[in-house]
C-alpha cells in the first residue's frame, strides 16, 4: 500500500523553525522571570502566546529587542483584567486615575502601578523619549479613555438607550490597545523612522488597530461566554462574518499605506505589516485566551 504524499510546501524549513523556537524560548524565559517580580499580576498562560506571536512578527529581532514590547503587552493584558473586573463605573474611573498618577510621577500603590512605572522608566532611556514621550503618555491616556467610554456606551444600551453607530464604535477602538502597544515598541527600538515617517506609520497603525478590533470581535462571537462590561458589536447590526470582512479590509488599508516603507525595509513598517497580515488569520482560528479569560 502506497502512503499518501505529505505536502510540506508551506512548512518552514528546520533551519527557520529551530531559530524561531530558540528565540521564543529565550524571549519567554526573560518575560516570565520579569513577570514573577509582580506576583500574580501578569496572566501566566498569556505570556507564551504573546511571546510566540511577537517572535513571528519580528523574526530578525533578539529577545532583548523584544523585551519592552513583550512587557508592555503583558501589562496591557493586566489592564484589561483590572478594567473588566471593575464592578462599577466609579471603580473603573479610579483605575484610570491610578494610571494617571503613575504617569505624573507619583509613587504607585500596588504591583499594577509599579509595573507601569517600571516600563515607563525603561522607555525614558530611549533616544526618542525627549521628543515623543509626551505622545506616548497621550496614547496611553487615550486608551484608558476608550475603555471608560466603552463602559459608558454599554451602560447606555443597558439602560434602553441607542446602540452606537459603526463610526462611533470604531472611533473608540483605542480600547483594542494596538496603538499604545506598537508605539511603545517603536519607541523602544530607538530608530528615527517614527520621526521621519510618522505621516505613514501612525495612520497605518490606526488601520491595524481597526483590523484588530473587528478580528477580535469576530473571535468574541465564537466564545460561549460574553464579557458583562464589554459592548457587543452585534448591537451594531453586524454579523460575525461581516466583522471578519471589515477586519480584512482594514488590514488591507494598513498594508497599502506601509508598502513604500516595507519596500525600503524600514523595521517599524516591516513589523506592523507582518502583524496586520497575521492578526485577522490568528483571530479567525484562535485567541490569546482560547480557554476563556485569565
Amino acid at each position: 500500500m502506497t502512503a499518501a504524499a505529505i505536502d510540506l510546501s508551506g512548512a518552514p524549513s528546520p533551519e527557520v523553525y529551530v531559530g524561531l523556537a530558540a528565540r521564543f524560548l529565550r524571549t519567554h524565559g526573560e518575560l516570565r522571570k520579569w513577570a514573577a517580580g509582580y506576583g500574580d499580576l501578569l496572566p501566566g498562560s498569556l505570556l507564551e502566546p504573546l511571546c510566540l506571536m511577537h517572535v513571528f512578527h519580528a523574526p530578525w529581532q533578539s529577545a532583548d529587542d523584544l523585551r519592552l514590547h513583550n512587557r508592555m503587552a503583558a501589562w496591557l493584558f493586566a489592564l484589561d483584567n483590572h478594567a473588566e473586573g471593575a464592578a462599577t463605573q466609579a471603580a473603573l474611573d479610579e483605575l484610570v486615575e491610578r494610571c494617571r498618577r503613575v504617569l505624573d510621577g507619583r509613587e504607585p500603590e500596588d504591583a499594577f502601578g509599579r509595573c507601569l512605572r517600571d516600563i515607563r522608566a525603561e522607555l525614558r532611556a530611549s533616544p526618542l523619549w525627549p521628543r515623543l514621550g509626551s505622545r506616548w503618555r497621550d496614547l496611553l491616556l487615550e486608551t484608558l479613555a476608550a475603555m471608560r467610554a466603552e463602559r459608558l456606551l454599554r451602560q447606555r444600551v443597558d439602560d434602553g438607550g441607542p446602540a452606537p453607530t459603526i463610526a462611533e464604535y470604531i472611533a473608540n477602538c483605542d480600547n483594542a490597545e494596538v496603538r499604545i502597544a506598537y508605539f511603545t515598541y517603536w519607541l523602544s527600538m530607538g530608530g528615527t523612522a517614527l520621526l521621519d515617517h510618522a505621516d505613514v506609520l501612525m495612520p497605518a497603525l490606526w488601520e491595524a488597530q481597526v483590523a484588530t478590533r473587528w478580528a477580535n470581535d469576530f473571535r468574541s462571537a465564537q466564545r460561549e461566554t460574553s464579557e458583562p462590561t464589554a459592548l457587543d458589536f452585534r448591537l451594531l447590526g453586524i454579523t460575525p462574518d461581516e466583522a471578519l470582512g471589515l477586519a480584512h479590509t482594514a488590514a488591507g488599508r494598513c498594508q497599502r499605506l506601509l508598502a513604500p516603507l516595507v519596500a525600503a525595509s524600514v523595521p517599524e513598517a516591516l513589523v506592523l505589516d507582518r502583524m496586520a497580515r497575521a492578526v485577522v488569520g490568528f483571530y479567525g482560528v484562535s485567541d490569546y485566551r482560547p480557554e476563556g479569560r485569565e
